[in-house]
């Protein structure tokens, strides 16, 4: 009962994508006569390849198949300190993971150390180049500031004959590590400090991973890349844009060793997602400090950590074609990268049962032995896959815990005293009798089971809930682990005075060692993937699961409850219908609308607003239109990103006027927001409540209670009502377990409802517990 494959990705491994300012460049140069298109990865071996990584070597890869041309796998060597073989491992198994090729053998810089030699000797040999025997921080000191030009070395005027000895003598290994350093020799006054003179080769005595101690001097990644690049006939070099001031190193390095043609680079904006950490400093502390398991964690941004939660190559092209390729850095939503997963592990996972947390239910009117047989649909009707499996109601069943309450709240569904629930796929069964133990808690329901009611509703009553289960007699033992995401603030690690394990999500993981599942999931082999109905994605994990004792990683919940946890429900929920980008040629200003075509122009290069974003809001005139209203009222990037991501998606079709909802309410709203009045949380409760009943925003804010609280002396009583309910945790924190500082301000923002300032809640604990963050040893 494993996975179904399913993806609409082609045999070619290629996602078929609508164009974007890198495809349009190659195209052209293409149409110009460009014979083959040749593009490469090139990865340092010195860590593992996380999310951001996918976006480029998809884009390297697809770029080069639609052109039938070649892509090349190459690692960036240069550094003996830092690599490893089991890196260079694991790079080609990530990159064979998403489904891409690459042509030829795998690549090394380290292939090319002679030739890169070769070439630093002609640099010296034109004067271009000279041996610095300035030290390290003397040669930093020298650069100058972004105001003021840099000094030159002492020894920048050596003669040519001069700089060749010493080079050949550094090559020969004649000197220690750091006496001396090649140096272009280009402008220390230039703008662009990565011109003044910079670094070609340093001295590094270190047994490199493929060349062992042939070598004692290695090249610095500005002037190796370049020559790598033109070696291999690379003709698009694309990299993130903060490599963008590197290029005219690159252009230098070329037009002065290497004849036409040459490789050009191109610079393309980075995938960050909110709730994500990708650098390797801080992801190699979290796995140093204990605060994951390992790189392979299924927090982990990391591909081999997705991989193991269960995430899916298709998700993350699907991802990748959902955000695009535009030429400015935004932060994208973590939702929609869960949006992905949802929709691929929906074609492919069957739906079974398992309970959580077991109450055990007796259904009295059956017979002590009663096992029933059921056969119930793996597949949901609107999923093309076929196949059931037996379930066995028995007298004594599993459900949840949750779905009983004695004293239920309004518009409960579930089960309550004298009330009625169906079982998934079974019965009608209604709740007759609540057994306790000795300390009043809840151990057994004493139910019975309308025998009328199997495939058919009762034609006397309406019976509105139903809940899953699991037969007592049948059902197996197993452990869950139930991931979420690893931080609990949308921008992690970018407050310079929080140190960012402070802000690690304190529920990341939950371990439910015996949840009660269906017989079928015991046999679930290591990467079986499945729907536990109404809990989420599972996966069988790869490393600790034992034959028939598999254990399941949650990949994903059913649905986004991030943003509304912690948070009170709107009076009606906005609905949100399921919306893919539409096609290229379907906006109506690439068809040849010269007004629409002008508001793009004006949008990208007057506004500054992100292309992707601009082309949605140029979607349509009467877009176009609602955003103009509404961004003459207030912040024209924040408004774009609400028209975007909020007001589009609970409209039908491509005009906003039918959400109900005035331009300049929208503005009313957004400016709540730039002014710090209210949260980004509480803004998306008086959009919904606006959106639904066309409520006042002002007034809802009023009767909700809306507003960011600032005030430390509202605020100090419930940082000290918290402190006071959690005894422990305070002791814990006091004693070096600085990371709870994360558990404490979650609790006071659940408090206040999301309105407190979070960090002046932040400042109020510290003082109060007297401890700064950072000084203990973390606790996540």
């Amino acid at each position: 009962m494993a996975e179904t494959d399913s993806t609409d990705t082609p045999s070619d491994g290629v996602s078929r994508r609508r164009s974007d300012f890198i495809r349009d460049i190659v195209a052209k140069d293409v149409a110009a006569g460009l014979a083959r298109v040749v593009t490469r990865f090139p990865p340092e071996p010195n860590g593992f390849l996380h999310i951001g990584h996918a976006k480029a070597i998809l884009l390297d890869h697809d770029v080069a198949r639609e052109h039938g041309g070649h892509f090349h796998l190459r690692f960036d060597d240069t550094n003996p300190l830092a690599e490893d073989t089991r890196f260079v491992e694991a790079i080609q198994a990530d990159i064979t993971w998403l489904g891409c090729t690459w042509d030829g053998p795998v690549r090394f810089a380290s292939d090319y150390f002679a030739q890169m030699y070769e070439l630093a000797e002609r640099l010296v040999q034109d004067g271009r180049a000279y041996v610095d025997s300035e030290s390290i921080d003397e040669i930093r000191e020298h650069r100058g500031t972004v105001s003021e030009a840099g000094t030159a070395s002492r020894y920048r005027d050596r003669s040519v004959d001069e700089n060749l000895d010493l080079f050949r003598r550094m090559r020969a290994g004649e000197f220690a590590d750091g006496t001396h350093v090649l140096r272009a020799k280009l402008d220390m006054a230039s703008p662009n400090m990565l011109l003044r003179d910079p670094l070609l080769y340093r001295i590094r005595h270190a047994t490199h991973h493929r060349t062992g101690d042939a070598w004692c001097i290695y090249p610095m990644y500005d002037f190796a890349h370049c020559i790598e690049d033109a070696i291999e006939g690379v003709t698009h070099s694309f990299c993130t844009l903060e490599f963008e001031i590197n290029r005219a190193l690159y252009d230098w390095v070329l037009e002065s060793v290497w004849p036409e043609p040459r490789p050009r680079q191109f610079e393309f904006a980075r995938l960050e997602l909110d709730y994500v950490l990708m650098s390797k400093r801080y992801m190699r502390r979290l796995v140093e400090e204990g605060h994951v398991s390992g790189w392979d964690d299924p927090r982990m941004s990391t591909l081999r950590g997705l991989r193991r939660r269960g995430v899916t190559s298709e998700a993350l092209r699907a991802l990748n074609s959902l955000v695009g390729i535009s030429k400015a850095n935004s932060v994208i939503d973590l939702g929609k990268l869960e949006y992905c997963v949802r929709e691929d592990l929906n074609l492919r996972s069957p739906r079974l049962m398992c309970v959580l947390h077991p109450l055990r239910v007796v259904l009295t009117n059956l017979p002590e032995d009663h096992d029933e047989r059921i056969e119930a649909p793996l597949w949901p009707h609107d999923v093309p896959h076929e196949g059931s499996r037996a379930l066995h109601l028995t007298r004594e069943i599993w459900i949840e815990r949750d779905d009983f309450r004695v004293d239920p709240p309004k518009g409960w569904h579930r089960l309550t005293p004298g009330g009625e629930v169906r079982l998934r796929h079974g019965y009608v069964i209604r709740c007759d009798d609540v057994v306790l133990d000795g300390a009043g808690e809840i151990v057994e329901l004493r139910c019975s089971a309308d025998r009328d009611t199997l495939g058919s509703a009762p034609t006397d009553r309406r019976v509105r809930g139903t809940i899953h289960w699991v037969s007592a007699v049948h059902g197996r033992s197993l452990e869950l682990r139930l991931y979420d995401r690893l931080f609990a603030v949308a921008r992690p690690g970018r407050d310079p005075e929080v140190d960012f394990v402070d802000e690690l999500n304190p529920e990341s993981l939950t371990v439910i060692p015996a949840a009660m599942a269906e017989p079928e999931l015991a046999d679930a082999r290591p990467g079986d993937r499945f729907q536990l109905e109404r809990v989420g994605y599972f996966i069988a994990d790869t490393e600790d699961s034992r034959p028939g004792s598999p254990v399941l990683n949650r990949t994903v919940t059913l649905r986004d409850s991030w943003g509304k946890r912690d948070a009170p429900k709107p009076a009606a929920r906005v609905r949100r219908p399921k919306t893919k980008p539409a096609p290229a040629a379907a906006r109506v200003w690439e068809a040849g609308d010269p007004d629409l075509a002008d508001r793009f122009d004006r949008y990208t290069g007057v506004l500054g607003l992100d292309p992707q974003d601009a082309h949605t809001l140029t979607r349509s005139a009467a877009i176009a239109d609602y955003f103009d209203a509404a961004a003459s009222a207030a912040d024209t990037s924040a408004v774009a990103k609400w028209v975007v991501n909020e007001v589009l998606p609970a409209v039908d079709g491509d005009d906003p006027s039918t959400l109900g909802m005035a331009p300049t309410v929208l503005a009313a709203i957004v400016t709540m927001v730039t002014s710090d009045r209210i949260s980004a949380t509480a803004a998306k409760e008086v959009f919904a409540a606006v959106a639904t009943d066309g409520a006042d925003p002002e007034a809802i804010v009023r009767q909700r209670h809306l507003e960011q609280v600032s005030d430390t002396g509202t605020l100090g009583p419930a940082v000290d009502g918290v402190l006071a309910a959690h005894p422990d945790e305070v002791a814990r924190y006091r004693g070096g377990k600085t990371g709870l500082l994360g558990f404490f301000v979650g609790r006071v923002m659940k408090e206040t409802r999301g309105t407190a300032k979070p960090d002046l809640v932040r400042r109020l604990v510290v003082e109060r517990l007297g401890r700064e963050s950072g000084q203990g040893t973390g606790e996540g």
